[in-house]
């Protein structure tokens, strides 16, 4: 589960002679839905004292808020992580 904090849009257009870009703070519940959910896949593995891991995680929700039919977005992220673990 995910919850929204703090974010930004961004819009790029693009034309014959015309570029623009506006940034703008989001606007939850109008622009993006605040509560996402999802599933996280991974394994990891240890050697020694090295951790290395990869993650996969499923957006099941569509965060689009008003979004046209047949419209969405979902986020879905591949996480690698590194790491070491120091003996006291």
């Amino acid at each position: 589960m995910g919850i929204g904090l703090v974010g930004e849009t961004n819009v790029q257009a693009s034309g014959p002679g015309v570029s623009e870009n506006v940034t703008e703070p989001v606007e939850w519940g109008t622009d993006v839905e605040r509560l996402d959910f999802g599933i996280s896949l991974g394994a990891g593995l240890t050697y020694q004292n090295f951790l290395l891991g990869a993650h996969y995680d499923l957006g099941l929700i569509n965060i689009l808020a008003d979004a046209p039919e047949g419209n969405s977005a979902r986020n879905n992220v591949f996480r690698i992580s590194l790491g070491y673990t120091l003996s006291f």
